[in-house]
């Protein structure tokens, strides 16, 4: 059984520049940090429950969180697996973000545990400046997000230093704005279909002097309504957003790009790819540009051009290997 200990931590305040200019300037100038401390791996485990698909519920911050965690059929609970956090979209669920991106099948492939958590009443709390959040704490996700790590691996064999996350819609907006911050317990996050307010750089810069890369692939629908992929006046672009997270992981101007697939039909969604490897400790960037394709998530069944998000996040962070 998961642990179900409320947790209260105080986080490091953030620190706001006066200029983007400023921002741009002390990016420059400054060097990267080495990561946080990672969590040790935790001491031998109970004896295993034999659950491979199971509902977890504990208190964090005031509220009582849900999640469904799903092993894959060849856990042997000896060794310890990685972990991919999924985010789902606003006001929906984590069966909803199950159904959608077919990562259970993925996931039993190659061998890794996947959590779908639920938001707090199906919306995310995000730690925007410009957010409310009706009054909860900005950083009730990382807090979540850590309590989980920590539960799950001290009775599963998971591994708390091999955590990823996916998130579509608003499920990857949040991870947007938490990656950068020095807590997230996240090696590398995917936001699909998802967007980012102009006040992201200045929240990362926040946290500058103890920056933290982390290793991004970035997916947006070219034709998307809810998340128009050229911004807005209020919300960044994917090309400003993918220049963002390059200059975070200090990543070199040099970048290959290739098509999938080569060949399609006229009304057919096709990938555009572009990866940046030169990066600061090796947190590359990528970015993948469909056309034909709005809000959605596409999985290998669901159009013609059989075009798997989950696979090409897996395949990125190395999941599947």
């Amino acid at each position: 059984m998961c642990d179900s200990m409320p947790v209260a931590r105080k986080r490091q305040a953030p620190i706001w520049f006066a200029t983007v200019l400023l921002i741009g300037a002390a990016l420059a100038a400054c060097s990267d940090s080495s990561d946080p401390t990672a969590p040790a791996t935790p001491g031998p485990l109970p004896p295993f429950d034999g659950r491979f698909i199971f509902a977890d519920t504990m208190e964090v911050d005031g509220a009582e969180r849900t999640a469904t965690v799903v092993l894959p059929s060849g856990y042997d609970h000896e060794t310890r697996l990685p972990i991919l956090f999924g985010y789902h979209g606003g006001g929906g669920s984590a069966q909803q973000m199950r159904d959608q991106t077919g990562l259970d099948a993925i996931a039993d492939e190659s061998g890794f545990a996947v959590v779908y958590l639920d938001a707090y009443d199906g919306y995310w709390v995000t730690p925007c400046p410009e957010c409310d959040n009706d009054g909860r704490d900005p950083l009730e996700e990382i807090d979540y997000a850590e309590d989980l790590i920590r539960s799950l691996s001290r009775s599963y064999a998971l591994d708390p230093n091999r955590v990823y996350a996916t998130g579509f819609s608003m499920g990857g907006f949040v991870l947007n704005f938490i990656a950068c911050h020095p807590d997230a317990p996240f090696a590398g996050i995917a936001p699909v279909a998802a967007g980012a307010r102009r006040s992201l750089p200045a929240w990362c810069a926040s946290f500058l002097f103890s920056r933290r890369p982390v290793q991004i692939i970035i997916t947006n629908g070219m034709v998307d309504l809810s998340v128009p992929p050229e911004g807005g006046e209020n919300w960044l672009g994917v090309d400003e957003t993918v220049a963002w997270w390059r200059e975070w992981n200090r990543c070199s101007a040099s970048s290959t790009s290739e098509v999938d697939p080569e060949t399609t039909g006229e009304f057919d969604p096709q990938l555009f790819r572009t990866e940046w490897t030169e990066c600061g400790d090796q947190k590359k960037v990528q970015v993948q540009k469909v056309e034909r394709i709005g809000h959605w998530w596409l999985t290998e069944s669901n159009n013609a051009s059989r075009i798997d998000y989950g696979r090409s996040i897996v395949s990125f962070f190395g999941l599947d290997r």
